[in-house]
């Protein structure tokens, strides 16, 4: 046991740079976890702004047929010119369609910008991993290196 006791401060710098090690290993793993629940979350939100985009754009849709239902009603009723009524008509549903068009459009926009967002955060992740290893390795590696490069004499 007394050959030992030269190598304490050795064995304690050494298990001093593992456990620096593992706590760099588990924040990086930590970071990752954190990033891949934001991608997950960022994906999700894509698939809802399109699924809401198509919903509206559904909505606009019915609220045009309702109104150029009505227009014919009161065209028909009013005895207005059939090609000025019918004129008036292509009109409104061009422009009930761009509507519809417009809002599915901010929705493909919308969900596209939430899947860039978890490109990026599962990006983030993985280089929070890398990092974490990296950094353990460095820190278990300057750990053993100051262990092995105390002289001796301050070894006791």
């Amino acid at each position: 046991m007394p050959f030992m006791i030269p190598f304490i401060p050795v064995i304690l710098q050494a298990t001093g740079a593992a456990v620096a090690a593992i706590g760099l290993i588990k924040e990086g793993q930590a970071s990752k976890a954190a990033s891949q629940a934001n991608a997950a979350a960022a994906r999700r939100n894509a698939a809802i702004a399109e699924v809401n985009a198509h919903k509206e754009a559904s909505a606009k849709r019915r609220e045009n047929a309702l109104r150029m239902g009505a227009m014919r009603a009161r065209a028909g009723a009013s005895g207005v010119k059939q090609t000025s009524a019918l004129d008036l008509l292509q009109d409104v549903g061009t422009q009930g369609e761009m509507d519809v068009k417009d809002t599915l459009l901010a929705g493909q926009f919308a969900a596209s910008g939430y899947r860039m967002e978890a490109d990026a955060e599962r990006r983030a992740g993985r280089a929070a991993s890398t990092s974490g290893y990296l950094s353990a390795a460095g820190a278990l590696a300057g750990g053993l290196g100051q262990a092995a490069s105390t002289p001796q004499g301050e070894r006791l």
